[in-house]
């Protein structure tokens, strides 16, 4: 998922954007209502966690400003401020939960899973093309009923290439979704990974390969269908270039 993180306390923000990093998130950052408010413009987000104490404005304003705008976007309020009122003020503002600091790691992960379930209505949590078969909830892929193990951007980019039912998915919203505002255009990590997985899917059997769609993106297809097409990396097509390829981290 990707999720925009609104505070202005660099310390407590980047021990989260950690914290959550680590769990698969890809995290952006705003420290006022008005970077928070360009970010929003500029990306669209899973989920925002939100405080409520910001510099030029209430924090709330950036929950009202999405609700006014029909955006449902899911918003978590985390606050130091723990009174009855404050928690109904936010709430009425368009809020869909609260948080009040310190609070549990666990505690803010889960909700934010239950959130995003909301917010999806309960769709589908697991997802079939051919023999292979990818559990959401539990981050399990299997082909042939035989579990395949992935990294941990390996399966969000599976994921997110199958939810879209064989569409393309820009190289950039891959990037994004996976590295958030640290993601680097530049870089061929994404490519790495992609290639990585492509040999797992291969390698196992499945009846599924990713397809790189020059100056479109990238789509995940039944093998039965259209021959593949070229590889991402150019550079695999160089055998002396190889070994020049960036190792992928988890």
């Amino acid at each position: 998922m990707r999720l925009l993180l609104v505070d202005d306390d660099i310390r407590f923000s980047a021990m989260l954007t950690r914290a959550l990093g680590n769990e698969g998130y890809a995290v952006d950052t705003a420290w006022s209502v008005a970077v928070a408010s360009r970010k929003l413009d500029q990306a669209r987000y899973d989920s925002i966690v939100l405080d409520l104490g910001l510099p030029d404005r209430p924090g709330i304003d950036v929950c009202r400003t999405l609700r006014a705008k029909q955006d449902a976007t899911p918003v978590l309020v985390i606050s130091a401020l723990a009174s009855a009122e404050e928690r109904i003020a936010s709430l009425d503002a368009g809020a869909d939960d609260y948080l009040v600091k310190p609070f549990h790691l666990g505690e803010l992960k889960a909700r934010l899973r239950a959130l995003t379930r909301r917010e999806r209505g309960f769709v589908v949590t697991e997802h079939r093309l051919g023999n292979l078969v990818v559990s959401v909830p539990h981050r399990i892929v299997r082909v042939d009923g035989q579990e395949l193990t992935l990294t941990r951007k390996e399966f969000a980019i599976l994921v997110q290439l199958m939810t879209v039912d064989g569409g393309v998915v820009s190289r950039a919203e891959l990037g994004h979704r996976l590295w958030g505002d640290r993601f680097d255009e530049d870089s061929r990590a994404l490519e790495v990974h992609i290639n990585n997985l492509r040999s797992k899917l291969r390698g196992a059997g499945a009846e599924a390969r990713i397809e790189n769609r020059r100056a479109l993106g990238y789509r995940l297809v039944a093998d039965a269908q259209d021959p593949p097409l070229e590889n991402d990396l150019a550079v695999a097509a160089d055998p002396e270039s190889r070994a020049t390829l960036p190792r992928a981290e988890n």
